[in-house]
């Protein structure tokens, strides 16, 4: 267990990095989203509440330009589309009839920006468990 706390003291510490706490300060900043509805099909699309949306899309705009690449998706936030370098649903879709996520543990090594976990939430997996050593990928999540 004390290797596990030092671990994450240690990962803690990467938020102060120079590349990482520019775009922590600007998560920061964001107030927790109000989302209408999450539709997970090809695009990852998140529907913003109208007001939510209006005061923060520049904010939001230049937090997703600071997490340029994205590898995977596509993801839509709000009337932000966020295209991709691979275009993911692709490879997903192919895949997709060879397995059975429901009641699972699945486990998504070098997750990136989590595109394949959330296409495997329609799939009702027990839990989802993701290792990426990135911080920036992170981050992905909390926008």
């Amino acid at each position: 267990m004390d290797r596990l706390e030092s671990l994450k003291r240690e990962r803690q510490n990467w938020l102060k990095w120079k590349n990482i706490a520019p775009i922590k300060a600007k998560l920061d900043s964001l107030p927790p989203p109000k989302v209408n509805k999450v539709e997970l099909s090809n695009s990852i699309n998140i529907f913003l509440d109208e007001n939510y949306q209006k005061l923060n899309q520049d904010l939001i705009l230049n937090i997703s330009k600071s997490m340029i690449p994205w590898r995977k998706g596509p993801f839509k936030i709000g009337s932000l589309f966020i295209d991709s370098e691979w275009k993911s649903f692709i490879k997903y879709n192919l895949l997709k009839p060879h397995f059975n996520l429901e009641g699972k543990v699945v486990g998504d090594v070098g997750c990136n920006n989590g595109y394949y976990l959330f296409r495997m939430l329609s799939q009702k997996p027990k839990r989802l468990i993701v290792s990426t050593q990135l911080h920036s990928i992170i981050f992905s999540f909390n926008l």
